[in-house]
């Protein structure tokens, strides 16, 4: 690492540690912070950040999905959802937050309320191939085996390891 990169980096780091919260005054300045912070695994100040960011910008969809993802790291799933929830009504195509509200309610074991939610985001980005894996988990988890593999087949396609898709599929001829 050469001395101008170090120097760089040192003022970088005084630059932000150096400013108070109070001076922050647009959205996208609370967001960096909250990255950083998130980055370094200081969820619970990267969440208040977050919420910063939407108290100057309540119509920020990253804002909202960003704060669930937080939320979902320290566990409060209904909390997250809510996020999730507000970032759909604020732009309904953002794949992100249909994709992340299903995993979320699926991790509550409300699965088939997650399978809609990967259904919508299916609507926004078809090409998503985590989403169909996720999908068909689901339809496992609740014994629709005809679905899970219908949505494997999809990964399938959609990805250029398929090979290993087609292996995880064929669990599922065995049950």
């Amino acid at each position: 690492m050469s001395l101008k990169s170090i120097k760089c980096r040192y003022q970088y780091h005084n630059y932000f540690n150096s400013m108070n919260n109070n001076r922050f005054n647009s959205c996208e300045q609370w967001k960096s912070k909250g990255r950083r912070l998130y980055k370094q695994n200081n969820l619970k100040e990267a969440l208040k950040c977050y919420s910063e960011a939407i108290k100057l910008k309540p119509k920020d969809v990253v804002s909202y999905i960003k704060k669930g993802n937080i939320l979902r790291k320290l566990d409060r799933d209904l909390e997250a959802i809510v996020c999730y929830h507000e970032a759909i009504e604020l732009k309904p195509d953002e794949f992100k937050a249909h994709y992340k509200m299903g995993i979320t309610l699926e991790d509550l074991d409300l699965t088939e309320e997650a399978i809609a939610c990967y259904d919508e985001a299916i609507k926004v980005n078809p090409t998503h191939f985590e989403v169909y894996l996720k999908k068909g988990s689901a339809h496992d988890d609740i014994g629709k085996y005809n679905e899970a593999i219908e949505c494997y087949d999809e990964a399938i396609k959609i990805t250029p390891i398929g090979l290993e898709f087609t292996i995880w599929k064929g669990c599922f001829w065995e049950k």
